[in-house]
Protein backbone atom coordinates (compact mmCIF):
# COMPACT_ATOMS: atom_id res chain seq x y z
CA UNK A 1 0.00 0.00 0.00
CA UNK A 2 2.68 2.34 0.84
CA UNK A 3 4.37 1.68 -2.19
CA UNK A 4 1.50 2.56 -4.20
CA UNK A 5 1.55 5.85 -2.14
CA UNK A 6 5.34 6.50 -2.33
CA UNK A 7 4.57 6.56 -6.50
CA UNK A 8 3.16 9.66 -7.43
CA UNK A 9 4.52 11.40 -4.25
CA UNK A 10 8.50 10.36 -5.54
CA UNK A 11 7.33 11.47 -9.36
CA UNK A 12 6.18 14.72 -8.16
CA UNK A 13 9.56 15.40 -6.44
CA UNK A 14 11.55 13.94 -9.59
CA UNK A 15 9.38 16.39 -11.93
CA UNK A 16 10.30 19.66 -9.57
CA UNK A 17 13.84 18.36 -9.35
CA UNK A 18 14.54 18.51 -12.99
CA UNK A 19 12.23 21.82 -13.69
CA UNK A 20 14.90 23.38 -11.11
CA UNK A 21 17.95 21.59 -12.60
CA UNK A 22 16.24 23.06 -16.19
CA UNK A 23 15.76 26.47 -15.05
CA UNK A 24 18.88 26.80 -12.96
CA UNK A 25 20.67 25.67 -16.72
CA UNK A 26 18.52 28.40 -18.85
CA UNK A 27 19.38 31.28 -16.96
CA UNK A 28 22.90 30.29 -16.48
CA UNK A 29 23.30 29.56 -20.40
CA UNK A 30 22.34 33.02 -20.94
CA UNK A 31 25.32 34.05 -18.58
CA UNK A 32 28.70 33.43 -18.50
CA UNK A 33 29.18 31.18 -16.09
CA UNK A 34 33.00 32.50 -15.48
CA UNK A 35 31.26 35.29 -14.83
CA UNK A 36 29.07 34.51 -12.21
CA UNK A 37 31.75 32.61 -10.67
CA UNK A 38 34.17 35.45 -10.50
CA UNK A 39 31.28 37.55 -8.89
CA UNK A 40 30.83 35.15 -5.90
CA UNK A 41 34.26 34.95 -5.62
CA UNK A 42 34.72 38.38 -4.55
CA UNK A 43 31.48 38.86 -2.63
CA UNK A 44 31.84 40.30 0.25
CA UNK A 45 32.12 37.35 3.19
CA UNK A 46 31.02 40.39 5.95
CA UNK A 47 27.85 40.81 4.52
CA UNK A 48 27.19 37.34 3.57
CA UNK A 49 28.32 36.43 7.64
CA UNK A 50 25.44 39.48 8.40
CA UNK A 51 22.48 37.32 6.37
CA UNK A 52 23.45 34.59 7.81
CA UNK A 53 23.23 35.83 11.54
CA UNK A 54 20.43 37.67 10.53
CA UNK A 55 18.61 34.40 8.89
CA UNK A 56 19.22 32.38 12.24
CA UNK A 57 17.81 34.81 14.19
CA UNK A 58 14.14 35.17 12.11
CA UNK A 59 14.07 31.49 11.97
CA UNK A 60 14.34 31.34 16.11
CA UNK A 61 11.74 33.83 16.22
CA UNK A 62 9.27 32.26 14.15
CA UNK A 63 9.56 29.04 16.27
CA UNK A 64 9.14 31.35 19.54
CA UNK A 65 5.88 32.69 17.57
CA UNK A 66 4.24 29.50 17.08
CA UNK A 67 4.69 28.54 21.17
CA UNK A 68 3.20 31.98 21.75
CA UNK A 69 0.29 31.24 18.75
CA UNK A 70 -0.53 28.22 21.40
CA UNK A 71 -1.67 30.56 23.88
CA UNK A 72 -3.86 30.75 25.91
CA UNK A 73 -5.25 27.00 25.29
CA UNK A 74 -2.62 25.05 24.86
CA UNK A 75 0.10 26.43 26.62
CA UNK A 76 3.81 24.10 26.44
CA UNK A 77 7.47 24.55 27.38
CA UNK A 78 9.28 26.74 25.09
CA UNK A 79 12.66 24.88 24.40
CA UNK A 80 10.29 21.91 23.31
CA UNK A 81 8.51 23.77 20.63
CA UNK A 82 11.60 25.58 18.92
CA UNK A 83 13.23 22.10 18.38
CA UNK A 84 10.01 20.87 16.80
CA UNK A 85 9.62 23.95 14.87
CA UNK A 86 13.33 23.62 13.99
CA UNK A 87 12.26 20.07 12.05
CA UNK A 88 9.40 21.40 10.46
CA UNK A 89 11.21 24.58 9.06
CA UNK A 90 13.70 22.04 7.29
CA UNK A 91 11.11 20.13 5.96
CA UNK A 92 9.36 22.91 4.39
CA UNK A 93 13.06 24.02 3.05
CA UNK A 94 13.49 20.00 1.59
CA UNK A 95 10.06 19.33 0.52
CA UNK A 96 7.08 21.25 -1.68
CA UNK A 97 3.37 22.81 -0.80
CA UNK A 98 4.67 24.00 2.31
CA UNK A 99 4.61 19.84 3.87
CA UNK A 100 6.66 21.48 6.99
CA UNK A 101 3.58 23.03 8.15
CA UNK A 102 1.59 19.52 8.10
CA UNK A 103 4.51 18.23 10.20
CA UNK A 104 4.80 20.21 12.66
CA UNK A 105 0.52 20.17 13.07
CA UNK A 106 1.44 16.13 13.42
CA UNK A 107 4.33 16.64 16.25
CA UNK A 108 2.77 19.23 18.04
CA UNK A 109 -0.38 16.46 18.41
CA UNK A 110 1.65 13.84 18.47
CA UNK A 111 4.73 14.86 21.18
CA UNK A 112 3.35 17.55 22.96
CA UNK A 113 -0.23 16.24 23.46
CA UNK A 114 -1.35 19.74 21.76
CA UNK A 115 -5.13 18.91 20.22
CA UNK A 116 -5.37 18.74 16.47
CA UNK A 117 -7.43 22.07 16.47
CA UNK A 118 -4.87 23.69 18.63
CA UNK A 119 -1.86 22.59 16.48
CA UNK A 120 -3.82 23.62 13.20
CA UNK A 121 -4.91 26.90 15.16
CA UNK A 122 -1.18 28.13 16.20
CA UNK A 123 0.33 27.27 12.72
CA UNK A 124 -2.12 28.88 10.74
CA UNK A 125 -1.98 32.11 13.17
CA UNK A 126 1.60 32.00 13.10
CA UNK A 127 1.89 32.30 8.63
CA UNK A 128 -1.30 34.55 8.95
CA UNK A 129 0.35 37.64 11.43
CA UNK A 130 3.30 37.39 9.58
CA UNK A 131 1.63 37.86 6.15
CA UNK A 132 -0.24 40.72 7.65
CA UNK A 133 2.61 42.68 8.79
CA UNK A 134 4.67 41.81 5.56
CA UNK A 135 1.51 43.57 3.87
CA UNK A 136 1.57 46.29 6.48
CA UNK A 137 5.01 46.88 5.49
CA UNK A 138 5.24 46.79 1.79
CA UNK A 139 2.08 49.29 1.86
CA UNK A 140 4.34 51.66 3.82
CA UNK A 141 7.48 51.12 1.04
CA UNK A 142 5.19 51.90 -1.55
CA UNK A 143 3.60 54.60 -0.35
CA UNK A 144 6.82 56.10 1.27
CA UNK A 145 8.74 55.77 -2.26
CA UNK A 146 5.44 56.34 -4.84
CA UNK A 147 7.47 59.33 -6.64
CA UNK A 148 10.55 57.19 -7.66
CA UNK A 149 8.78 54.05 -8.32
CA UNK A 150 6.09 56.12 -10.26
CA UNK A 151 9.51 56.80 -12.50
CA UNK A 152 10.07 53.02 -12.66
CA UNK A 153 6.46 51.78 -13.97
CA UNK A 154 4.65 55.17 -13.92
CA UNK A 155 1.51 55.95 -11.86
CA UNK A 156 -1.11 53.82 -12.78
CA UNK A 157 0.71 50.63 -12.19
CA UNK A 158 2.21 51.81 -8.34
CA UNK A 159 -1.26 52.79 -7.36
CA UNK A 160 -2.28 49.24 -8.25
CA UNK A 161 0.50 48.10 -6.76
CA UNK A 162 -0.52 49.79 -3.46
CA UNK A 163 -4.03 49.11 -3.77
CA UNK A 164 -3.18 45.24 -4.25
CA UNK A 165 -0.98 44.97 -1.33
CA UNK A 166 -2.96 46.83 1.12
CA UNK A 167 -6.45 44.58 0.02
CA UNK A 168 -4.09 41.58 1.16
CA UNK A 169 -3.11 43.11 4.13
CA UNK A 170 -6.72 44.20 5.14
CA UNK A 171 -8.29 40.19 3.90
CA UNK A 172 -5.56 39.42 7.07
CA UNK A 173 -7.47 41.87 9.51
CA UNK A 174 -10.88 40.64 8.07
CA UNK A 175 -9.86 36.85 8.48
CA UNK A 176 -8.76 37.54 11.93
CA UNK A 177 -11.85 39.78 12.86
CA UNK A 178 -13.94 36.65 11.19
CA UNK A 179 -12.11 33.96 13.70
CA UNK A 180 -12.68 36.25 16.29
CA UNK A 181 -16.58 36.33 15.52
CA UNK A 182 -16.95 32.70 14.71
CA UNK A 183 -14.86 31.94 17.97
CA UNK A 184 -17.45 33.19 20.20
CA UNK A 185 -20.55 31.91 18.76
CA UNK A 186 -18.75 28.20 18.41
CA UNK A 187 -18.18 28.34 21.92
CA UNK A 188 -21.60 29.25 22.70
CA UNK A 189 -22.77 26.10 21.49
CA UNK A 190 -22.69 22.53 23.15
CA UNK A 191 -19.55 20.33 21.85
CA UNK A 192 -20.46 17.79 19.01
CA UNK A 193 -21.15 14.44 19.82
CA UNK A 194 -19.32 11.43 19.02
CA UNK A 195 -20.51 10.70 15.35
CA UNK A 196 -18.86 14.36 14.12
CA UNK A 197 -16.01 14.00 11.53
CA UNK A 198 -12.45 14.35 13.22
CA UNK A 199 -12.03 16.63 9.87
CA UNK A 200 -14.62 19.34 11.43
CA UNK A 201 -13.89 18.97 14.72
CA UNK A 202 -10.42 19.81 14.39
CA UNK A 203 -11.62 22.93 12.31
CA UNK A 204 -13.94 23.56 15.12
CA UNK A 205 -11.32 23.56 17.76
CA UNK A 206 -9.08 25.22 15.61
CA UNK A 207 -11.29 28.65 15.24
CA UNK A 208 -12.43 28.76 18.98
CA UNK A 209 -8.62 28.44 19.90
CA UNK A 210 -7.50 31.05 17.39
CA UNK A 211 -10.19 33.36 17.73
CA UNK A 212 -9.55 33.07 21.77
CA UNK A 213 -6.01 33.90 21.36
CA UNK A 214 -6.73 37.05 18.67
CA UNK A 215 -8.56 38.37 22.11
CA UNK A 216 -6.08 38.48 24.33
CA UNK A 217 -4.67 41.74 23.64
CA UNK A 218 -1.44 40.60 25.50
CA UNK A 219 -0.99 37.36 23.16
CA UNK A 220 -1.91 38.96 20.04
CA UNK A 221 0.18 42.34 20.60
CA UNK A 222 3.55 40.06 21.67
CA UNK A 223 2.80 37.82 18.35
CA UNK A 224 2.22 40.96 16.07
CA UNK A 225 5.08 42.47 17.31
CA UNK A 226 7.45 39.78 17.43
CA UNK A 227 6.09 39.20 13.49
CA UNK A 228 7.72 42.43 13.42
CA UNK A 229 10.50 41.95 14.39
CA UNK A 230 10.53 38.78 12.45
CA UNK A 231 9.80 40.47 9.01
CA UNK A 232 12.48 42.82 9.82
CA UNK A 233 14.69 40.68 10.10
CA UNK A 234 14.01 38.73 7.14
CA UNK A 235 14.47 41.89 5.04
CA UNK A 236 17.96 42.55 6.05
CA UNK A 237 19.20 39.28 5.42
CA UNK A 238 17.48 39.45 1.67
CA UNK A 239 19.04 43.15 1.79
CA UNK A 240 22.67 42.49 3.19
CA UNK A 241 22.54 40.42 -0.10
CA UNK A 242 22.57 43.62 -2.49
CA UNK A 243 26.30 44.90 -1.30
CA UNK A 244 27.28 41.50 -0.47
CA UNK A 245 27.30 40.87 -4.59
CA UNK A 246 28.11 44.50 -5.26
CA UNK A 247 24.37 45.72 -6.29
CA UNK A 248 23.07 48.76 -5.66
CA UNK A 249 19.72 49.44 -7.45
CA UNK A 250 17.45 52.10 -6.72
CA UNK A 251 14.31 51.48 -3.68
CA UNK A 252 16.35 48.45 -2.85
CA UNK A 253 13.84 47.89 -0.01
CA UNK A 254 11.43 47.66 -2.18
CA UNK A 255 13.25 45.24 -4.74
CA UNK A 256 13.60 43.06 -1.87
CA UNK A 257 10.47 43.01 -0.51
CA UNK A 258 9.58 42.09 -4.06
CA UNK A 259 11.99 38.86 -4.16
CA UNK A 260 10.81 37.94 -0.48
CA UNK A 261 6.99 37.83 -1.57
CA UNK A 262 7.24 36.18 -4.49
CA UNK A 263 9.95 33.77 -3.35
CA UNK A 264 7.40 32.69 -1.00
CA UNK A 265 4.83 31.90 -3.69
CA UNK A 266 7.36 30.24 -5.48
CA UNK A 267 8.27 27.92 -2.71
CA UNK A 268 4.64 26.33 -2.98
CA UNK A 269 5.91 24.65 -6.24
CA UNK A 270 9.52 24.52 -5.56
CA UNK A 271 11.30 24.38 -2.12
CA UNK A 272 13.76 26.24 -1.55
CA UNK A 273 16.16 23.86 -1.41
CA UNK A 274 15.83 23.20 -4.97
CA UNK A 275 17.53 26.89 -6.54
CA UNK A 276 15.07 27.54 -9.28
CA UNK A 277 12.56 29.96 -8.03
CA UNK A 278 15.53 32.01 -6.02
CA UNK A 279 17.05 32.23 -9.49
CA UNK A 280 14.34 33.09 -11.70
CA UNK A 281 13.16 35.73 -9.18
CA UNK A 282 16.38 37.71 -8.90
CA UNK A 283 16.96 37.90 -12.23
CA UNK A 284 13.28 38.79 -12.75
CA UNK A 285 13.18 41.14 -10.14
CA UNK A 286 16.99 42.57 -9.96
CA UNK A 287 16.84 42.93 -13.64
CA UNK A 288 13.78 44.99 -13.27
CA UNK A 289 15.56 47.67 -11.20
CA UNK A 290 18.68 47.47 -13.08
CA UNK A 291 21.04 44.88 -11.57
CA UNK A 292 22.81 42.56 -14.47
CA UNK A 293 22.02 39.30 -14.88
CA UNK A 294 25.53 38.40 -13.11
CA UNK A 295 25.48 40.30 -10.01
CA UNK A 296 21.35 38.94 -10.33
CA UNK A 297 22.95 35.12 -10.03
CA UNK A 298 25.50 35.97 -7.72
CA UNK A 299 23.07 37.02 -5.60
CA UNK A 300 20.44 34.10 -6.18
CA UNK A 301 23.07 31.46 -5.12
CA UNK A 302 23.98 33.44 -2.15
CA UNK A 303 20.46 33.79 -1.55
CA UNK A 304 20.21 29.44 -1.75
CA UNK A 305 23.44 29.46 0.92
CA UNK A 306 21.64 31.85 3.22
CA UNK A 307 17.76 30.17 2.70
CA UNK A 308 19.45 26.41 3.09
CA UNK A 309 22.22 26.19 5.27
CA UNK A 310 21.21 27.89 8.62
CA UNK A 311 17.85 25.83 8.76
CA UNK A 312 19.82 23.02 7.90
CA UNK A 313 22.27 23.35 10.72
CA UNK A 314 20.21 24.24 13.19
CA UNK A 315 16.98 21.98 11.99
CA UNK A 316 19.28 18.79 11.71
CA UNK A 317 19.61 17.54 15.07
CA UNK A 318 15.17 17.58 15.76
CA UNK A 319 14.66 16.41 12.83
CA UNK A 320 16.66 13.48 12.85
CA UNK A 321 15.01 11.31 15.13
CA UNK A 322 12.00 11.68 13.37
CA UNK A 323 12.62 10.76 10.07
CA UNK A 324 10.39 7.99 9.76
CA UNK A 325 7.82 10.40 11.01
CA UNK A 326 8.12 12.65 8.20
CA UNK A 327 7.82 9.92 5.60
CA UNK A 328 4.37 8.59 7.26
CA UNK A 329 3.19 12.54 7.38
CA UNK A 330 4.02 12.69 3.60
CA UNK A 331 2.09 9.99 2.56
CA UNK A 332 -0.63 10.67 4.78
CA UNK A 333 -0.77 14.46 2.88
CA UNK A 334 -0.57 13.07 -0.72
CA UNK A 335 -3.79 10.70 0.26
Amino acid sequence: MSERRQGPRGLVVGVQALVSIGVVVLLLHQDDLSKVGRALAESSLSWLAVALVSKTASLTLFQVRLWVSLMPENRRPLPPIVKLGYAAALVNTVLPIRSGDLFAIVLLKTEQRVPVGGALSAVALTSLLEALVFGVFLVGVLVSGATQFEVLIGTARTAWATRAVGLLALGCLVVGGALVLLARRLAERPEPGEGTPPLLDGLRGAIIAAGRHLQHPRLAAANLALAGAQVALLVLTCWCLLPAVGADPELSVLAVSAILALTSLASVALPPSMAAGPAAVAVLVLGFFGVDETRALAFAALTWVVNVVPVALIGAAPLWGRVGLVGRTVLEEGD
